[in-house]
Order: C-alpha cells, then sequence, then structure tokens
C-alpha cells in the first residue's frame, strides 16, 4: 500500500513538472506558479521543480532565482554539495546540560562557549560577530526545529526587493499574529504541516511593524547600518521589538513570510499580554521611540520622512509617548522646537 501510495505521489510530481514546462513554452506564468506549487506540496525536496522555481524568477528577480537554483543544487547533488548555509555559530549561555560536550564533537559549526548566562541579546550579538561580514544573519531559538524549506521561504522573502530588511516565520507558538496553527500537536502533524504551507504561495509576503526573534533573518547590510540587538534588554524580551523599529524608521520594512512555518516549542513570555509593560519599557530608553531629538536627527538624515511616517503611523500611538501629530510634523519638516 505504501508503494502504490509513493508510485502515485512520483507521478503527480512528474505531472506537476509536464504541465509546469508546457505552461513556459506557452508563456502562461501564472500556470508554470500554480504548477509547480501544486508538485513542491507533494516533494518539497524535488530539485527539478527548485530548477523551474528559478527560471521562473529569473525573469524579474535575479537574487531569488539565484536562491532557488541553490535549493536545488541542495537537493540534488551529493552531501559535500548540500552545504546551504555558510557557516552555523552557536552561542552557548553557560547550559547546564550536556549539548556542550556534543557540540564540541561537530565539525560543521563555530561554537563559543559564555561561562554564564550573558542573556539573548548579548549572545545574538556575539554570534554576529563570529558570522562572516558578507553573511545574512538568521536568529534562531534553541526551542525551535526548522522544517523543509523554510529558511528557503524566509531568504526568498528577504531578497523580494531591495526594501526588506528583515523576515520572520509563522509558527504554532507566538504571538504578534504569527500563529498559523493550534499549539499543542506532535511533531509529526506539524511536519506535515509544513509539508503543505513552505511552497509557493501567491500574497505570502505581510508587512509588520515588528517580528517575533524566535527566527528572525536579518539582511547583513541593513544591521550594519542599525546597529546590533540593544543589550539594554538583556536577559530577553523587547530585544526582537527594538530592532525592528530601528529597521523600519531606517527606511526597510519588516516583512511575515506565511510560507515559511517553522516549529516553535517555547513558552510565551508573560510581557506579550501587557501592552502597558511594553510601550513603558520601550518608551522610557533614550532612542527614538522617546526622544524628539533623535526623531529631528533622524529627520534631518532623511530616514523619517513622509513616506516613513505613513508605513508606521498606524503602530506609533501603541509604542511611544510623542503625539501622531507631532511625529507627523517632523517627518513633513513642519516640527519647531
Amino acid at each position: 500500500m505504501l508503494l502504490e501510495k509513493n508510485e502515485s505521489s512520483i507521478r503527480h510530481i512528474y505531472q506537476s513538472i509536464f504541465k509546469a514546462s508546457l505552461a513556459f513554452v506557452a508563456g502562461d506564468v501564472e500556470q508554470v506558479w500554480r504548477n509547480i506549487a501544486e508538485g513542491l506540496q507533494i516533494d518539497g525536496s524535488n530539485y527539478e521543480l527548485h530548477m523551474m522555481l528559478g527560471d521562473y524568477y529569473a525573469g524579474y528577480n535575479l537574487q531569488q532565482a539565484y536562491l532557488c537554483y541553490e535549493n536545488a543544487l541542495f537537493y540534488c547533488n551529493v552531501e559535500e554539495d548540500r552545504v546551504q548555509i555558510q557557516a552555523v555559530i552557536v552561542v552557548d549561555n553557560a547550559s547546564k546540560d550536556k549539548s556542550v560536550a556534543w557540540l564540541k564533537q561537530q565539525k560543521d559549526m563555530k561554537l563559543l562557549c559564555n561561562e554564564e548566562n550573558c542573556g539573548f541579546p548579548i549572545g545574538c550579538n556575539q554570534g554576529i560577530r563570529m558570522a562572516e561580514k558578507e553573511s545574512d544573519i538568521l536568529l534562531l531559538n534553541n526551542d525551535t526545529i526548522m522544517t523543509p524549506n523554510a529558511l528557503f521561504w524566509l531568504h526568498m522573502g528577504l531578497y523580494e526587493n531591495d526594501q526588506v530588511g528583515s523576515t520572520g516565520s509563522v509558527s504554532n507558538y507566538v504571538a504578534n499574529g504569527q500563529a498559523v496553527i493550534e499549539n499543542g500537536k506532535t511533531e509529526g502533524e506539524y511536519f506535515a504541516f509544513a509539508r503543505k504551507n513552505n511552497v509557493p504561495m501567491e500574497n505570502s509576503y505581510v508587512n509588520k511593524a515588528s517580528l517575533v526573534g524566535f527566527a528572525l533573518l536579518l539582511k547583513r547590510c541593513v544591521l550594519e547600518k542599525t546597529g546590533y540587538l540593544d543589550e539594554r534588554f538583556s536577559p530577553g524580551n523587547f530585544e526582537d521589538n527594538d530592532i525592528c523599529l530601528r529597521i523600519m524608521l531606517s527606511g526597510y520594512r519588516n516583512v511575515l513570510c506565511k510560507n515559511s512555518f517553522i516549529i516553535h516549542w517555547g513558552s510565551l513570555p508573560k510581557c506579550y499580554d501587557e501592552r502597558e509593560k511594553i510601550i513603558k519599557k520601550t518608551a522610557s530608553l533614550p532612542w527614538i521611540l522617546g526622544d524628539i531629538n533623535i526623531l529631528l536627527d533622524l529627520q534631518r538624515k532623511g530616514i523619517l520622512n513622509p513616506e516613513c511616517y505613513e508605513n508606521i503611523k498606524m503602530y506609533w500611538e501603541q509604542l511611544s509617548d510623542i503625539s501622531l501629530e507631532v511625529l507627523k510634523n517632523i517627518a513633513y519638516g513642519k516640527y519647531s522646537k
């Protein structure tokens, strides 16, 4: 019975490849997209479909096309050629279990062991500094499980255009409107969901004021402009809100990729349900949210402009003591202190 099912799946995959090939010849790009998506829902690791997806993107976004071809290579060739991530960096914040001994045996990652728990923002910044200077940065919590093609679609979203500064995933256990399936299912059920979800999807990108940092992909060139995570948030919480707002105020977008599902086992911090504490903690810090002088400086530098104002106005009053009217006047060059 299992053999018959596999043979049926293979038959459907190659039907999708054949249909997509015909659609390419006919110039029907929408049908090409649909056929590739159908095939990847059956088998997200089929390298021929990823090659065709690259051909699809090659007509208008070479960066995304390259990512597709890279994924095809990952699924096609021998193990030595499947290195899709240039470097995995693990920062161990003084864990008490036996994980460090296991990590030291791994040959395909860089390891930094802290003698004490420095907290999430500091640990992330240590890892960022260890990474190659041209590499984009994926911040990934230790209570997550990557699913097939989740990172690929995060990367595709990051290079959808030059204005994207960060991308985040959907999950089972996460705030901020990023949960797409109820918590409490088995790992197998989540992987089954991911196989159907992590495929080409229409309207897969959603602009967000911030993204939850359990799985956050940052464009390196943008990160170098905004600065790294603010270590004043240590041991952790709100550093993801902070970096995303700095990304947005630097003229870039934070994008939720609905076709990137990552399993997240962790519990949500209590503070996520206490908006007043979020507002108080962020607005009291001496940076953009509570300091008019910094907003004026951003306006002089051309970062806080009318376009930026239109992008952030719907979120501003939830995050700052400074009135929306004052923000608008600064952005439009009408504010005089």
